[in-house]
Formats: C-alpha cells, structure tokens, sequence
C-alpha cells in the first residue's frame, strides 16, 4: 500500500504565486511569506524573496494536458526542484529519463525532484494506480455478472398456479 499521508487536508500552508518549479538546496526550505495584513491567509511567494535559486516554467506545449509536466533546465548546481504539484502516488516522475522511486517529503505537501548540476529534463505524468485498475476490473466484472443475471431471469418461464 502507499505511505503517502496528505498535508492534513489544508493547502493553506502551499504558498501562492509560485512558479512551476523553484531550485533550491534544502528540500524543506519553507517557499513564501505570511501577509502581514492577514496572518490566517496562505503565503504568498515572490521572487524578491530569495528563497528560489533559480526558477523555471512547464514546457508550454504541455499545458493543455494536465496528466503530463515537463521541465527542461540547465541547473548551476545540483539541488532539488519543488514543483506546483501536490505529491501524490500516481504521479510517475522522471529524471533525464531515470524514473525517481525514493523522493524526499515536504510538510507542505508539494513534490520535490532532485537534480544534478547541468541539463535536466524532468517529466511527471499521472499513471494508474495498481488500486484503480483493480477497481476498474471489479466494476466490469459486475457490470458482466449483472448483465448476465438479467438474461437469465428474463429466459426463465414464468411458473403459473392454476
């Protein structure tokens, strides 16, 4: 079964504003500031923050497509990427066409990537689970079982008393 646990429901600790992805040398860093005139709010990210070292935009061509990311990047360092992506198990991540098993875990939810120094292609596409296959086989084997109840109780010859 999956480990993944998520952030306790509420995503108001997932900064807004941030960009696709934001390269960064401690996988926990904590991305945007609370707004000072509503301290119950969401962060709010910038880029004056500082708290990027780098930041990088989805191919764009791939926007129209949800279920598939990709980030081409050259980085000056390796480090982690924090993508605008809540982690979870379906979410299929590759790196330079490596897939990533063992990724680091963020308070907040969000999946972090790391990365080498130089070209990095990362792609992330939505996959089936093995638990929703196995639901999609459930439910056709239903749907076939009751199909074939209904045939036979319709071909069986109704008993008439007289």
């Amino acid at each position: 079964m999956y480990e993944y646990e998520p952030p306790g429901g509420d995503d108001s600790t997932i900064a807004t504003s941030l960009p696709d992805a934001c390269l960064v040398s401690d996988p926990s860093l904590v991305l945007g500031k609370p707004d000072p005139d509503d301290p119950d709010a969401s962060p709010v990210w910038s880029p004056d923050q500082g708290s990027c070292q780098a930041t990088f935009v989805t191919l764009r061509g791939n926007q129209t497509n949800p279920e598939h990311r990709e980030i081409r990047a050259t980085t000056a360092h390796a480090g982690y990427l924090i993508l605008r992506l809540v982690s979870y198990p379906a979410w299929r991540i590759r790196v330079n066409g490596q897939l990533q098993t063992a990724l680091p875990k963020r308070t907040d939810g969000l999946i972090v990537v790391p990365v080498p120094q130089g070209a990095v292609d990362v792609t992330v596409d939505w996959a089936r689970s093995p638990d929703v296959l196995a639901g999609r086989w459930v439910s056709g084997f239903s749907l076939l079982l009751l199909a074939g109840l209904v045939w036979v109780e319709r071909r069986r010859v109704p008993v008439r008393l007289t």
